[in-house]
């Protein structure tokens, strides 16, 4: 899985939109969890599609991981597949995860 880095630097004085306080600090750093789950879930639903299954787990758990409220966890832990292949995860699923492909 792709591992990103955040840079950030600071810039003398304030700038406009930017958090000021530790309140608006945790307002934007839960947005941007929110948007990183969102991104994973998504991400997570076309590895799905296109057969790369046990990678479109790896996603889903870590969206689920993320996710704000323990509903949408467990709809997202709900997609992992790897564990539920009826041969034991030696073949692989059709693209929307119905079916089976020996591969």
């Amino acid at each position: 899985m792709n591992q990103y880095l955040l840079s950030v630097y600071e810039v003398e004085g304030a700038v406009d939109g930017t958090p000021q306080t530790p309140q608006e600090m945790q307002s934007f750093m839960a947005r941007a969890m929110a948007l990183e789950e969102e991104m994973d879930a998504a991400g997570a639903s076309m590895l799905q599609r296109l057969g790369r299954l046990d990678t479109a787990d790896d996603a889903y758990r870590r969206a689920a991981e993320l996710a704000p409220a323990e509903a949408e966890a467990r709809f997202l832990r709900k997609h992992v597949q790897g564990s539920q292949r009826p041969d034991g995860g030696g073949g692989r699923r059709g693209p929307l995860g119905h079916g089976q492909f020996n591969m």
